[in-house]
Order: C-alpha cells, then structure tokens, then sequence
C-alpha cells in the first residue's frame, strides 16, 4: 500500500468514529472535535504528498516514512478503541460482567483514545512545520528567488526548469558534500555543526539529503529528527526519542515521566550508541538549553545538527556554522562560511 493510499485509508477508519453514511457516533464532545481535526489535518498531509509525488522532491522519501508510521499509529489507536468500545457494549448488555466494570472500561477507553489524540496532534504540528519548510525549499528550487546584478536581489523570473533542476542539484551536492565530511570526519567528541540562513533557503532540505544519505545511515545507527520552531515542548521531543529505542519503559510509563527523569533516561538509553540528532528550525537558544543534557559524550563520533534562521543562536549552540547564502547567479545555492 502506498503512503497516500495508507493516509485516505486511515481518514476511512475515522469515519468510523464519527459514525458516517447514517451509523451513530461513537465519539462526542471534545473527543469528537479532536478526530473531526485529525481527519482535517491528515486531508492536508494526503495534499502535500500528492504534490511531493509530482515534483522533484529531495526528501520525500523521509515525509513518506514519517506519515506511513505516523497512519498506521492512528489505525492501531483507532482498532483498539473499536474493539474495547465493542467489549464495553457486550458487558453493559449482560453478556459479560456488570454495568460498574462496563463503566468503568468506557472511561479508559475514551481516555486512553484522547491522550493518544493529543500525539497525534503534535506529530502532524511537526509535519506541518517540515511541509512548510519544504514548499518554502521547493520555491527557491524553481527559481522564484534569485541574485541579479542588474536589478532587485528579489525577483521573480522566467526559467528554464531542466536547467534549473541540474543547477540545484549541483550546488546542493556540493553543500552536502562538505556537511556530510563535516559529520563523518570530525574528531571522536559529540560535536553540533549549525546550518543558519533566511527562510526558503534550503536549509531542511539540505539537512535531509545528509540525513538520509546511505553512509550517514551506516555510520549512525540510531538517528532522530526533530521539528523544534515555535511552541516545541521538549518533553515531548525527549519521549519521542526514548520511545524510539529499545527500553524497559513501556508508552504508558514513557508518557507519565517528567522532564529530569526523561532527560535522565535518555542519557542512559543513548550511552555507547554512536548518534545523530537533527534539530530542525530552531528558532532561540531555549530549545538546545532544555535538550542538551541528555545527549552522552561518549566519544564515539556522535554528531548534532541543527538548522536556524538566526546567526546569532548558531554561534551560540555551535562552534562550527555554516551560513547558506541566496541563490547564485547560476540558479544555485551555496554555503558563504564555515566557521
């Protein structure tokens, strides 16, 4: 099954809890409200990913992985909420049990169903920031933006998209190639390496062509992503990460941690793993002062990468910068500094 195939399936599943085409809802109040906005919110992903299918999308193959985990998540959220609603029915109707336990399970159900609503809202908050970064990248792709002796140093232009296509390809190579020895050849010490440049710059893109790459891939065998922007909570940053590596938490006593003892954990799931982790969109300081603690050195060659719009916070996080500049009068992007 395809990713877009899987997201339509999935806003089907939902109509379930809505109760569509006649049937009675199986959800009410502010529950309701959060499934109708799910459903809205993943109409939007379907979107993006039927335009990312018809352009020349560098990391598309990343938005695919993440909405294909992130669907099939809901589909189990919403199976288990069907299935435990059913076996609440079957008790309240005699067939099993007495109408206290029957109760009793339709309070868990709509709770647990409500706390992983809440989940799910904040994952697609982070799709949504990456798809807005990503349509701000491909508009510099098709050279909307350009550098021009002659005129404005914004303007619109006519262009020939093949040659605009090779141009970025090359100049996007290039940066990554100098990222990508960035992050394999540094000494042994956990080192942050800061992307900074203006919005639409291709600041996610180029940070996804280097996470993605198939030697960075080896190299780092536990790999984490996170959109941080405005709003983040860094809890939910810590848990995400800790859920995605072997533990003897379960979800349940992942989600109920505070803040020092998922720092804590992390640290500790994280010790003698070789890492990367991508901060994307970082938009002050705040975000790598809450965070910073719960990455080991370790000595191993793990690496930290971060993207901002903000020069300042780079050099304030990282020691080692790279400022990527407007596009050349070649149609191509570049790094102007490392430092």
């Amino acid at each position: 099954m395809t990713t877009i195939s899987a997201v339509r399936t999935v806003a089907e599943r939902l109509d379930y809890l809505l109760g569509s085409e006649g049937a009675p809802s199986r959800c009410a109040g502010e529950l309701r409200d959060r499934v109708v906005k799910l459903q809205r919110d993943l109409g939007g992903v379907e979107r993006f990913l039927v335009e990312a299918d018809g352009a020349d999308n560098i990391s598309g193959d990343f938005a695919r992985g993440s909405v294909t985990q992130l669907v099939y998540e809901i589909e189990d959220a919403v199976e288990s909420y069907a299935h435990r609603q059913e076996a609440a029915a079957a008790v309240s109707q005699g067939r099993s049990g007495g109408a206290f336990r029957s109760l009793w399970k339709y309070r868990l159900t709509a709770r647990d169903l409500g706390q992983d609503l809440q989940i799910f809202e904040r994952r697609i908050d982070e799709l949504k920031h990456f798809m807005a970064a990503e349509r701000d990248a491909a508009a510099g792709r098709r050279g909307e933006r350009s550098c021009n002796s002659k005129g404005p140093l914004w303007r619109r232009r006519k262009h020939n998209p093949e040659l605009d296509r090779e141009n970025i390809v090359v100049g996007l190579e290039d940066d990554a190639q100098r990222l990508r020895s960035l992050l394999l050849e540094d000494p042994p010490e956990l080192s942050i390496t800061a992307i900074c440049g203006m919005g639409g710059i291709g600041k996610t893109t180029l940070a996804q062509s280097v996470y993605n790459d198939p030697l960075l891939v080896d190299r780092f065998r536990t790999r984490f992503w996170a959109t941080v922007s405005h709003g983040f909570q860094a809890a939910d940053i810590l848990a995400t990460m800790l859920l995605s590596l072997p533990s003897a938490w379960s979800k349940n006593e992942i989600e109920r941690m505070g803040m020092m003892q998922l720092m804590e954990n992390l640290y500790r799931a994280l010790e003698g793993r070789r890492y990367l982790v991508v901060l994307d969109d970082v938009w002050s300081t705040e975000p790598w002062n809450n965070l910073r603690f719960a990455f080991p050195d370790d000595n191993n060659g793990s690496r930290i990468l971060i993207t901002t719009r903000n020069r300042h916070v780079a050099e304030q996080i990282s020691k080692s910068v790279l400022e990527r500049e407007l596009l050349s009068d070649d149609g191509s992007g570049c790094f102007s500094n490392l430092y």
